[in-house]
């Protein structure tokens, strides 16, 4: 128990008192290496940036990944520049579209908790370990039981449904990619949005035109990966 406060011990003491006695933070793990890209051109554009990212940093005849959470524009520019790398669909995009439609079932069937629990239990067991089929196949036998409920009520199931057929050729086991030590969230993705654009473009009261926009981000991508310091012709950007 840490020491209570008294005449002699500030709340600032307590409080560094707490913080050095608490557990130590869990360690994230880093990128020993990168390259930040970033535009608001067109997505080709994008496809073009990364696929020259990647060129200089060495990695073409590493094994590549990419993750995404499924959008067209983003499976076509990894088909055109990765053609050969492990496609991955967001997890959190997976699961919370799953998840959405399992709790619109335990709503609708007004089943036990301990029903409900198992439902979603076995869900994301299934996707995890990449057994889509199995997943579709229980989402698709409760659409059948609640044949009778209004549509609109059954509108997350229907996605889901949909979402699993349409992005099947993204979805595998993401156990065996965390073993092999493959990210299978876009949270460094999101990351990298947040420090490239948002801390400059979305500030309170702002207003930019596209290609003003596109000339910030890339002199902000140009100073996060230290491009100042290379000779103009050697930069990734003019």
């Amino acid at each position: 128990m840490p020491p209570q406060p008294n005449s002699a011990m500030t709340w600032v003491q307590v409080n560094r008192y707490m913080q050095t006695h608490r557990h130590p933070p869990r360690q994230r793990s880093r990128w020993s290496r990168r390259r930040y890209v970033a535009t608001f051109a067109p997505s080709r554009a994008l496809g073009q940036q990364a696929a020259q990212a990647v060129h200089e940093l060495g990695l073409q005849q590493h094994p590549q990944v990419v993750v995404a959470d499924g959008a067209h524009w983003i499976k076509k520019e990894a088909s055109t520049h990765f053609p050969h790398a492990e496609c991955i669909l967001d997890w959190p995009h997976l699961w919370r579209t799953v998840r959405k439609a399992a709790n619109a079932v335990g709503a609708l069937t007004k089943h036990p908790q301990e029903e409900q629990a198992r439902l979603v239990s076995q869900l994301s067991t299934w996707l995890w370990k990449g057994e889509v089929e199995k997943a579709q196949a229980q989402l698709k036998q409760r659409r059948r039981e609640l044949a009778d409920q209004p549509s609109q009520r059954l509108a997350a199931l229907r996605q889901a449904i949909i979402y699993l057929d349409k992005q099947r050729d993204w979805i595998g086991s993401y156990e065996h990619w965390k073993q092999k030590g493959y990210p299978v969230g876009s949270g460094i993705i999101e990351r990298a949005v947040s420090l490239v654009i948002n801390r400059r473009m979305k500030r309170r009261g702002m207003r930019w035109l596209r290609a003003h926009a596109t000339a910030v981000v890339a002199l902000r991508v140009d100073m996060l990966n230290h491009d100042w310091q290379l000779p103009v012709p050697a930069r990734g950007f003019p």
